[in-house]
């Protein structure tokens, strides 16, 4: 047998092993700025913000305690209060809270409504926020979102800057437009605790749903 029908077998696998690898490839390069695209795409937390503030968030405000029990909750026994109503996501040392009411606007400053939570003409005992917002207090104070739940943790940040922009176009705007000494409002409100505040007063709070009453 001459050398080349020797090997002619060996030749023919090593072909059509080649031709298989052309067809179907073992290993697909994708550049990293695809990756990165397609990663963006599958993710749109704009539209998950607005699906979980409709379904899930507002509807979860039915059940937050109401603002001057939990104040006084707060001053009274703060482990206690954090137990039956905080919420504590993560490493954090602070505490947040969803909570509701209504009240009388005592004051209107450049970046806060004060609301006194008794009679007219009271002192304030919460500071609804008017500024632009920086922090996870609107996504956490729920407790309706678990990180684990996004392996991207960006993903994760970049739900608290949506859910921060909806509370600034829906609800500061129309905070900011209605406020006036004296004014009733009914209200529902996120805020974070850092621990040995709790008594302090007025508690700054962010606004997540605000309804005036109708000016006499």
């Amino acid at each position: 047998m001459t050398p080349m029908r020797r090997f002619a077998p060996l030749f023919l696998a090593l072909a059509a092993g080649a031709g298989i690898c052309l067809l179907f490839p073992p290993v697909r390069l994708v550049p990293l700025r695809h990756q990165a695209a397609q990663t963006n795409a599958v993710f749109n937390a704009a539209a998950y913000a607005a699906d979980f503030w409709s379904q899930r968030l507002l509807p979860a405000l039915r059940d937050a305690p109401d603002a001057a029990l939990l104040l006084s909750a707060l001053a009274s026994n703060a482990p206690a209060a954090a137990a039956a109503y905080g919420k504590t996501p993560g490493m954090s040392d602070a505490v947040y809270y969803l909570m509701q009411g209504t009240g009388t606007v005592c004051s209107v400053q450049p970046k806060a409504v004060g609301v006194a939570l008794g009679q007219a003409g009271g002192e304030a005992d919460l500071l609804l926020g008017t500024g632009m917002l920086f922090g996870n207090t609107v996504r956490d104070a729920s407790g309706l979102l678990d990180a684990s739940l996004f392996p991207n943790s960006q993903h994760f940040n970049d739900l608290s800057t949506e859910l921060n922009r909806i509370v600034e176009t829906r609800v500061i705007s129309r905070l900011k437009a209605g406020a006036a000494p004296g004014r009733r409002l009914r209200f529902a409100a996120a805020a974070e605790v850092e621990s040995g505040a709790e008594a302090e007063r007025p508690l700054k709070v962010v606004p997540v749903e605000v309804e005036f009453e109708e000016r006499p």
